[in-house]
């Protein structure tokens, strides 16, 4: 007996009242493996630190990403400048730009959240059949195989630009050029 076909509309319908319970629930394992500390982080910062991870960006840039101001986005960053987990550079070709990158310490603390994340999903997912996991991640495979769309949010030239820049400023440092010689002239 084959099963009716299903839109696009209803498989959307159904993947977004999914991903913030199953979200929810992630996040609940989380915090049941590693307890609730006044310091801990939320997930916005985690994921901050994630995008971080693939590649330096700019606060309006991150902001645009994650869909929020950039007055929030700093005040996230802010608490991983704190930790030393994430540095701000100028930008040699835009003093007006400040460049976030993940420092050696934001990278180990990124991977280690990945772990814990991958950690309590598996636990989430050890609640369905091998059956019921088989066909989740041939379902997830689907989703995963499509092309990246741009961000609406995020200018693409931007990001280009944005990438030069990181690209620039990692050849000068690998030249021994000091941060106080990589600003251009007031």
């Amino acid at each position: 007996m084959t099963k009716p076909t299903v839109s696009a509309r209803e498989c959307a319908s159904l993947l977004l009242r999914t991903i913030p319970d199953v979200m929810r629930r992630l996040a609940g394992v989380i915090r049941q493996q590693r307890p609730a500390r006044e310091d801990s982080l939320h997930m916005g910062q985690i994921h901050v630190m994630a995008s971080l991870s693939s590649r330096p960006s700019s606060l309006h840039e991150l902001a645009a990403t994650h869909h929020v101001t950039p007055s929030t986005m700093s005040r996230a960053v802010d608490v991983l400048v704190q930790r030393g987990w994430v540095n701000r550079a100028d930008d040699p070709s835009d003093r007006r730009q400040i460049i976030l990158e993940l420092t050696s310490e934001g990278q180990v603390a990124c991977t280690a959240f990945r772990e814990l994340a991958q950690e309590a999903m598996a636990r989430i997912l050890d609640e369905l059949s091998a059956e019921e996991r088989g066909r989740l991640y041939r379902g997830l495979e689907v989703l995963d195989a499509l092309p990246p769309q741009k961000d609406a949010g995020a200018s693409a030239a931007g990001a280009d630009k944005t990438r030069r820049r990181t690209a620039g400023r990692a050849r000068r440092r690998s030249e021994g050029v000091p941060p106080s010689a990589r600003k251009r002239p007031a």
